[in-house]
C-alpha cells in the first residue's frame, strides 16, 4: 500500500470521516478572485449547518479551502493565502484552540533558508511579527491570511509536511520579549521618489508604497513598481531593494544594524522604525544580498544560544 493510503486508513480507524463543502460555510460577498467573508453568517453557518455537530460526535471533518460562496450561492474564491485565510475562519468560528497549517518548509526562519543557508527556525513568533514579515516579502504566509484566528486568541502553528514530528514555529496574538530582532524579509526591485516639503503638504501615499516617510523636510517612499501621474515626486537614480528586519523593539537594535552595513561597504538610501516590530532599510538592489547575510549575522548574534 502506498504511505498516503496507509495514513487513510489509520485515520479511518480512529474516528469517521465526513466530507462536507466549504461552501455551505464561507459566505462572502461576490468579489470572485478576492472574496471577502461575511463574518456574521459564516459563523451562523458553522454553528448551524452540521459542521459543529460532526465535531462533537467525534468525526473528522476534511473540507475544502480557498473557495466560498455568495448567499445566493454563486462560487467565490479567496485570493492569494486564501486556503490557510479559510482555515482561520474556521478556527475562529469554532472556537478553536490551535490551528495547524502544513507548509512545505517546517516553519519560519530567520531568513529565506534557500538563499541564507545558516538560517535558523524561529520557535515563536507575534501576530503583529508575521504579519510585517510577510508585507515585507517573506513568503510563507499571506498577511491577512491568519487574522481571524489571532484576532480571537487562537494559537497558529506552521509545521512542515516532510517532518511532521518537529515542532514548527508558533504565532502568538502577542508575546513578551527581548529586543531582539527575529529574522528578515525582502523585496526587489524596488524604485524610491522624493518630495520636496512645498509639494509634499497634504500629500496622500499612492497605494503602491511599500514605505513612506512625511516631514516638514519632505517625503520619500518606496515602491515596487514605478509610479505614473505623480509629477511631485522626483524619482532617484537607480534601482532599489527594501531589506526588513522584524522584532521587538527595533529602536533597541537599529545602531547594530547600521554598522554592520557599514563595515561592509555598504550603503543605506533609508532607515525608517515602521512600526514597533519592524524596521525598514532600503539599499542599492545590486547589493541586497550582501545586506542580507550582513543582517543575518546581527540576528543570529541576537538568538538565544539554544536557538537552532
Amino acid at each position: 500500500l502506498s504511505i498516503r493510503r496507509q495514513r487513510q486508513m489509520c485515520i479511518r480507524d480512529r474516528a469517521p470521516i465526513v466530507q462536507l463543502d466549504a461552501r455551505r460555510y464561507l459566505i462572502t460577498d461576490a468579489a470572485f478572485g478576492n472574496a471577502r467573508p461575511q463574518w456574521e453568517r459564516v459563523l451562523e453557518r458553522v454553528q448551524s449547518f452540521g459542521l459543529l455537530e460532526q465535531l462533537q460526535r467525534g468525526a473528522i471533518v476534511v473540507t475544502q479551502g480557498f473557495i466560498g460562496a455568495t448567499p445566493d450561492g454563486v462560487t467565490t474564491t479567496l485570493g492569494r493565502g486564501g486556503s490557510d485565510f479559510s482555515a482561520a475562519l474556521f478556527a475562529a468560528a469554532l472556537g478553536a484552540e490551535e490551528l495547524v497549517l502544513w507548509k512545505d518548509i517546517p516553519g519560519v526562519f530567520t531568513a529565506d533558508p534557500a538563499v541564507v543557508h545558516e538560517a535558523r527556525l524561529v520557535p515563536e513568533i507575534s501576530a503583529p511579527e508575521m504579519r510585517e514579515l510577510a508585507v515585507a516579502g517573506a513568503k510563507v504566509l499571506h498577511p491577512e491570511a491568519i487574522e481571524p484566528a489571532c484576532a480571537r486568541g487562537i494559537s497558529v502553528v506552521l509545521r512542515g509536511v516532510a517532518g511532521a514530528g518537529a515542532a514548527g514555529t508558533r504565532i502568538l496574538p502577542c508575546r513578551n520579549a527581548a529586543a531582539t530582532p527575529l529574522a528578515l524579509a525582502w523585496r526587489q526591485p524596488c524604485w524610491m521618489y522624493r518630495c520636496n516639503g512645498l509639494y509634499s503638504e497634504g500629500f496622500t501615499t499612492p497605494r503602491e508604497a511599500l514605505l513612506s516617510v512625511h516631514s516638514r523636510a519632505g517625503a520619500f517612499l518606496v515602491t515596487d513598481t514605478p509610479l505614473e501621474g505623480t509629477p511631485c515626486f522626483e524619482p532617484q537614480k537607480g534601482v532599489y531593494a527594501t531589506v526588513t528586519a522584524v522584532g521587538s523593539a527595533p529602536e533597541r537594535w537599529t545602531v547594530p544594524m547600521l554598522q554592520e552595513l557599514m563595515r561592509q561597504g555598504i550603503p543605506v538610501a533609508g532607515c525608517v522604525v515602521h512600526s514597533p516590530w519592524a524596521l525598514r532599510l532600503v539599499i542599492p538592489q545590486e547589493m541586497w544580498r550582501e545586506a542580507v547575510f550582513s543582517l543575518h549575522r546581527v540576528v543570529v548574534q541576537y538568538a538565544p544560544e539554544d536557538a537552532h
